[in-house]
């Protein structure tokens, strides 16, 4: 009797392994989202202290930069 609960109870134990494994892998090998437009021409506090020679900061709310 006790044979009879145990076989079932490894095939799910198995199936939860390799679905799990499975999860883990596609999770794993997915491609990160694409960019939006609008953070593509975000500002970035890197290139304002490039064009502002080293003493810039980005402004809230656009995409420009405003120096010291």
């Amino acid at each position: 009797m006790a044979r009879i609960i145990r076989i079932p109870a490894r095939y799910v134990y198995t199936a939860a392994v390799l679905g799990s494994l499975a999860f883990g892998a596609t999770q794993a090998f997915a491609t990160p989202a694409e960019p939006s437009a609008a953070a593509a021409r975000a500002c970035s506090d890197a290139q304002c202290a490039y064009m502002c020679g080293g003493l810039g900061y980005c402004l809230r709310g656009g995409p420009s930069c405003a120096c010291y």
